[in-house]
Order: C-alpha cells, then structure tokens, then sequence
C-alpha cells in the first residue's frame, strides 16, 4: 500500500473519530487509561483516531470492541479499497 493510499484511510477514519471517541465512552476508557493498557503513548492513540497512524494494536483493540470494519479504516483490512 501506497503513502497516498494510507493517507486516503487516514483521511477518511478521521471523519468518524466521533465513533472512536463513543466506543471509548462506552467502555470506559479515555486516551491515557487506553495507552496504559495497550503498551503505547496517549499520543498514539489519538493519532490513530485521528488518522495520521495506523496502529495495529489501537485498531484491533477497537475492533475487538466491536466497532465497524467501515469506521476503521485499517490499511491491513481494506488496502483494495483505497486503490
């Protein structure tokens, strides 16, 4: 997958950053309670919210949660669609 094309993902997971900050809510957890459990910076959470990252473990946690494939927009699940 092509920077542009992660950049396009990024892009779009950024206009549902709403449902990712829902799904936090709802599980009770905020950037930093999340970051501590996930081994990784509160930085890295909300860069992944916010589409500038694509990290696997922010993403599968939110998956696993049940959040929709469509909101996530990971390049390793969805990278034919943004060719």
């Amino acid at each position: 997958m092509t920077p542009s094309q992660r950049a396009v993902l990024g892009a779009r997971r950024c206009t549902h950053r709403y449902r990712f900050r829902e799904k936090l809510d709802e599980c009770g957890y905020d950037s930093t309670t999340l970051a501590e459990e996930l081994g990784v910076s509160p930085v890295t959470i909300n860069r992944t919210i916010n589409g500038s990252l694509h990290s696997p473990r922010v993403l599968n946690w939110f998956r696993d949660r049940g959040l929709a494939e469509r909101f996530l927009c990971d390049p390793r699940k969805c990278g034919e669609e943004a060719a």
